[in-house]
């Protein structure tokens, strides 16, 4: 982990505890990838249409980077 998370490297690991302190829970997290049934990752839009039809909240790194103090 970067000592400064997303402020100072914006990548997955830095942002998933950046978002366990942004709710108040411990910083532990899970990081997963989606992939199809060929096992190829489905992309940008592929993720927001499986996000759509499961009803799941997209947030990305940007999103994240004006609540981190």
């Amino acid at each position: 982990m970067a000592p400064g998370g997303v402020l100072e490297r914006r990548c997955r690991a830095e942002a998933a505890v950046e978002l366990t302190a942004r709710a108040g829970v411990a910083p532990v997290a899970v990081i997963g990838e989606l992939a199809d049934e060929t096992g190829t990752v489905p992309g940008w839009a592929g993720s927001v249409a499986f996000a759509r039809e499961h009803r799941l909240p997209i947030v990305t790194i940007g999103n994240l980077v004006p609540f981190v103090p």
